[in-house]
């Protein structure tokens, strides 16, 4: 590694006593740009020079060859005031990520009591129950989805929530040409099996979820 970092300093001229320029001529062997120089990702991806650096701060150098460019690297990107703002600002970025996942972490519940898993666990059989046979049927999410929502309401009276059914895809048309006649004009029907959208499917976990945790017992 040192050796052809080295060959590419003697080829711009550059002084292969200097450290900084050899290490500028070394080949990234990990990560996102493997096989651009130490010098091109600093140039091109500051920030991400800056990340990886930070994600290292606990590794230990051994002698392998992968953990000896990784710290190669790090030395040579430490060489730079610019490069070594960008980690600090990483290292804030980490820390406040931290902080507000551990806020996250204490605002929730600690513990389910027995109650709470019976409830749950009985909301859960009926909801499982009433789904399994679609799915033996290969049934629309529409369908499923809807059971789901039956199923809910048969356990809480009829508060549960309107699960709204999934757009249905618009009939189209095409055209067909077959040996030069006229063209013809066939209609599609809509397909028999709707999709759900990203947004309609996590619409329908979350009051799935909101749904179980009504049964809980306080």
């Amino acid at each position: 590694m040192r050796k052809h970092a080295i060959q590419g300093v003697q080829r711009r001229g550059g002084d292969i006593h200097d450290t900084t320029e050899v290490l500028s001529e070394y080949e990234m062997q990990f990560g996102a740009f493997r096989g651009q120089t130490f010098k091109w990702v600093i140039e091109n991806a500051l920030g991400y020079a800056g990340y990886l650096v930070d994600d290292m701060r606990n590794e230990t150098t051994t002698s392998t060859p992968l953990s000896q460019n990784k710290a190669s690297f790090k030395a040579y990107v430490q060489l730079f005031p610019e490069c070594r703002e960008v980690i600090g600002k990483k290292r804030e970025q980490r820390l406040k990520k931290v902080q507000q996942l551990q806020t996250s972490a204490r605002a929730m519940p600690t513990t389910i009591s027995t109650t709470d898993v019976t409830a749950i666990g009985r909301v859960y059989s009926s909801v499982t129950a009433a789904v399994a046979p679609l799915l033996n049927r290969n049934t629309s999410p529409h369908r499923i989805s809807a059971a789901i929502s039956k199923t809910l309401a048969n356990r809480r009276g009829n508060s549960a929530p309107n699960i709204p059914p999934p757009r249905m895809p618009a009939a189209s048309t095409e055209v067909l040409i077959v040996n030069n006649q006229a063209p013809a004009t066939l209609s599609k029907s809509p397909s028999q099996s709707p999709e759900f959208s990203d947004e309609e499917i996590c619409s329908i976990a979350e009051r799935v979820e909101q749904e179980i945790g009504m049964y809980r017992v306080k």
